[in-house]
C-alpha cells in the first residue's frame, strides 16, 4: 500500500496534537458509515456516523479530537469535540 503523506509529516501531526486538546478539520467526504475530515496537509481521519451529534456537510469545519491514531497504518480515528 502507498501513503501519500509522509511517515515525517504524520509524525509532526502527532507531536502537534498530543496533547488531547481539540482542533477544527474541514469535512472532505460524507459515507454512510462516517465523515472523512482532513486534519493538516493531507492526512485524513475518521469520524464514524454513531459519534455525530448532528448533520456534517462535505466543506464544512468541524471540532474533532483524536480517539485513536495507528501510526504503521497512518490511519487516525476521530471524536467530536
Amino acid at each position: 500500500m502507498t501513503h501519500t503523506v509522509s511517515l515525517a509529516a504524520w509524525q509532526e501531526f502527532l507531536v502537534a496534537h498530543a496533547d488531547g486538546a481539540a482542533f477544527e478539520g474541514q469535512v472532505t467526504q460524507v459515507m454512510p458509515f462516517g465523515a472523512f475530515v482532513e486534519l493538516d496537509r493531507g492526512i485524513v481521519g475518521l469520524l464514524r456516523r454513531p459519534d455525530w451529534s448532528s448533520d456534517v456537510l462535505v466543506g464544512s469545519s468541524i471540532s474533532v479530537k483524536i480517539g485513536y491514531l495507528d501510526l504503521e497504518r497512518r490511519r487516525v480515528s476521530l471524536l467530536p469535540a
